[in-house]
């Protein structure tokens, strides 16, 4: 299933936290990477608010966000032998509980913001360091752009108000 947000975010706005330092080089992952800040953008707008079924509407995209992402690089990492692979996907095992939960608590209307900054924060460790350290492995070929190449097809979102 794939959800939307109503409208569209202003796509040349920054992202704060997008930064060469988060950017793999492959084009796919980053802009899965990028519409996942994007998402968070929202959520926090959301729940400053105080919008709980808005804020639980864009923590249930933000999962199928991930769930897509984690499913892209699980495919990505064995197809080009990354060696620590395991582990990698002992992460993204975790994650995917983890959202779950964090989907179950927001339409509960008992999500924190100290939950989203801890998902926001595990999501931003994981790109800096797992996925950086696997990009490495993957075919440099029709997939790459140079680091700091802006992301140019990541989905930007928005709930109208």
């Amino acid at each position: 299933m794939t959800l939307a947000f109503d409208g569209m975010m202003d796509r040349d706005r920054p992202v704060q936290e997008w930064m060469d330092g988060i950017a793999t080089g492959h084009a796919k992952i980053d802009d899965q990477h990028l519409g996942m800040l994007q998402c968070f953008d929202e959520i926090r707008r959301w729940a400053a608010d105080k919008r709980p079924l808005r804020l639980a509407y864009a923590i249930s995209v933000l999962k199928e966000l991930v769930i897509d992402h984690l499913a892209t690089e699980d495919t990505l990492m064995r197809g080009c032998g990354y060696p620590d692979l395991e582990q990698h996907l002992k992460e993204h095992d975790l994650f995917r509980v983890r959202i779950i939960e964090v989907q179950k608590l927001a339409i509960e209307q008992r999500l924190t913001g100290e939950m989203v900054e801890e998902l926001r924060g595990w999501l931003i460790h994981h790109f800096l360091h797992s996925d950086r350290q696997y990009a490495a492995y993957l075919n440099p070929a029709k997939e790459r752009r140079p680091l700091g190449a802006p992301a140019v097809s990541a989905p930007a979102f928005r709930i109208a108000a």
